[in-house]
Formats: C-alpha cells, structure tokens, sequence
C-alpha cells in the first residue's frame, strides 16, 4: 500500500489526495467529518471518493486501506499533518475527538490554543471514562499523565472531574501516595473530597477521614460516587473503631449508591466488606449466604470472588467445619492460578 500511495500521489486530485489523509487520521472513518475539514462540497467528495477506490486506496464499501502506512506520508510534513489535524478537530463529534486531540498533543504540545481547551477536556472526559468501564488502568493512567502534563505545559487550572479520575485509578492500583499527589491544589468536588478520605483512612489520618467522608455523606449535593466512596469510609472506620452495627450500615449504603451507577465490582467489594463485618458479629450463616452470593456474581472479577472464597473459607472455619473451609480454599488457590498441594 505504501508503494502504492507513492506511486499514485502524484496523479491523485488535490481533493482525493486531501480527503484520504484525512481518512487516514481517524480511529474511526468519518466520511462527513473528513469531508467538511476538506472544505468539499459532498459532489466533490463523492468523486474523490471513486477515485481512490479506482487506485486501490479505499475499499469499495469506503473505508480508507492501511491507514497507518497512509499516515508516513505526512511524516516528511508536520505543518500539513498540524493543518489537517486542526480541520478535523473543528468538525469531529465528541465521542471521536479524543484522538484527534490526541494526536495534535503529540505533534504540538497543544490542543491548538486555550480557545479548544475545554473541548479537548471533555474528549479526554469522554476517553477516560470509557477506559475505567473496561478496566484498562494502564491505558487509563497514560492519559492522565499526558493531560497533567499539557495542563502544566499551558499553565491551566487542573481539571477536577479529571484528576479525580485520575486518583480514583491510581487509588485501584494501590499507589495511594501518587494519588494523594495528584490532588493537590485541586478544587475539592464531593468526589475529590469522598476518594480523599479513603487515602485519609489507608494513610491513619482516621480524623481527616471522618470529617472528609461525614461531609459528603450528608451533603444533598453530593454525587451517588461521592456517596459510595465516603460510605465505604465511614463503614471501615466504625469497623476499626468496633462499631460494627454501624459499620454494616455504612457498607450497605456504599454497596446501593455504587449499584446505581452500575459498578458491580464496587458493589460486590462493598458487600464483601459487609459481609467481613458480620463474620466479626458472628452472624455466620448470613455471612455465607452473603459470600456465596458474591461469589456467583463475580465470575467477571477474579480478584473480588477470589477474596470471597477466601474469607468463606475463614467463616467456615470459625464454624469448625474444617472439610467445608478447605474445599473452598482449594477454590481459592486455583482462581489463583497456585499449584495444589
């Protein structure tokens, strides 16, 4: 294909050769976008179109062949490749923007001026909450270091919703310390304030934690992830302090916000949470129920149903049914991928 393109470039219109470099710079092939950054009118469009696919540049139901390789030629001209980046911008719907915003960091160190600072703020909005539903904390994490280094680079406030997120990822991936920084000098939204206390309680600032999570618990302003995370707060701090009624309390609460939002895995780490408390009241058989019930709706999180097992296998235990506790270790171990023993 790259020899191809080389062959051709030279015979290709202005308008085809500018509209499959276009092409080229989208994840997802967007006809009208690339069109309208072209400046084409949709007769013009069209007609490129046919032309490329007549040279074997995009197939025939138009969608643009080894846009990487395509991408080269613009290797030699990084004005031009600025240029088209800049047209596309103007003209791709959110959901698609944050490559385009992407690649204009990459090549520039900008989104293209403060004037495009807030539509660059929600593609990256839009990308990072994409990656959290699926888990995917290293690409996660990669945008958010890039986008804290371009506010710094811009001299821009940081964005709260982002550098929540931001924590909130680097919180899952147990480097609290880093998620602590991230937050500093950042303006304290309810989320900022509920992930704050849960770094508060991992750190022992026990005190900071209750006032953190007590005010955005009972805020009516607060988010239902605000509340989920200042829920399971408090709940670990009246399970520290002995208050184990209320701390059964507490993770009930945080386990329904995070069902709202569809965090299943939080819902599930919630209740497990709770259900650790009534295996601390010595309330066994409702602790099982509670674990087994976990364990049949976690099957899509390893680690969560792995904990479940493992803290079944503890309740059994304290019930001196010993056969039953190390069938179910047994489980555990393999979730773990350990040989038997």
């Amino acid at each position: 294909t790259f020899i191809n393109i080389r062959l051709v470039e030279p015979y290709l219109s202005p308008e085809a050769h500018t509209l499959l470099l276009l092409l080229s710079l989208q994840v997802s092939p967007n006809l009208a976008a690339a069109r309208m950054a072209a400046n084409l009118s949709p007769k013009q469009a069209m007609l490129a179109v046919d032309e490329l696919v007549e040279v074997g540049l995009l197939d025939t139901q138009q969608q643009i062949i080894a846009p990487a390789i395509i991408r080269l030629v613009l290797v030699r001209d990084s004005s031009r490749h600025l240029e088209l980046l800049s047209a596309l911008r103007d003209y791709t719907p959110e959901c698609d923007a944050f490559t385009i915003f992407q690649q204009l960091y990459d090549l520039s160190q900008s989104f293209g001026g403060l004037g495009y600072w807030h539509d660059a703020s929600e593609a990256y909005l839009h990308e990072a909450r994409r990656l959290i539903g699926t888990h995917n904390w290293p690409a996660a994490l990669a945008l958010f270091e890039t986008f804290a280094d371009a506010e710094t680079r811009n001299g821009v406030t940081p964005n709260s919703e982002l550098r929540f997120l931001y924590a909130y990822v680097l919180n899952r991936v147990a480097r609290y310390k880093e998620a602590e920084q991230v937050l500093e000098g950042v303006a304290e939204t309810p989320e900022i304030k509920g992930i704050k206390s849960a770094l508060c309680f991992r750190a022992g600032k026990h005190d900071m934690s209750r006032r953190l999570a007590t005010e955005v618990y009972t805020s009516a302003h607060s988010s239902d992830w605000a509340k989920a995370m200042a829920a399971n707060s408090l709940g670990a701090l009246e399970q520290t302090s002995n208050n184990l009624q209320q701390a059964q309390y507490y993770f009930e609460q945080a386990a329904i916000h995070y069902s709202y939002l569809d965090m299943l895995d939080r819902a599930l780490g919630a209740r497990l949470n709770r259900a650790n408390v009534l295996v601390d009241l010595a309330l066994y058989d409702n602790a099982c129920a509670t674990y087994q019930q976990i364990i049949a709706q976690s099957e899509a999180f390893v680690g969560i149903q792995t904990r479940a097992y493992l803290a079944l296998g503890h309740a059994l235990n304290l019930q001196d049914r010993c056969d039953d506790a190390a069938e179910v270790l047994g489980q555990a171990l393999k979730l773990e991928g350990l040989a038997e023993t």
